[in-house]
């Protein structure tokens, strides 16, 4: 869940809380996890994720 906005040149920044399940063994040790995060888009279309665990 997140909110977002639009900037002034054509992007968008969003941030809000997220929780994984995987079922991949590599990805296991994300199941439950809460996590925070920012995901920004340029007006080019290159976005970054960037994501914290909440602990």
């Amino acid at each position: 869940t997140g909110m977002g906005t639009f900037t002034a040149d054509g992007g968008s920044n969003f941030r809000g809380a997220c929780y994984f399940q995987a079922t991949a063994p590599s990805l296991s040790s994300l199941n439950g996890v809460c996590c925070v995060y920012h995901f920004d888009v340029d007006a080019e279309g290159n976005a970054t994720w960037d994501i914290w665990e909440w602990n």
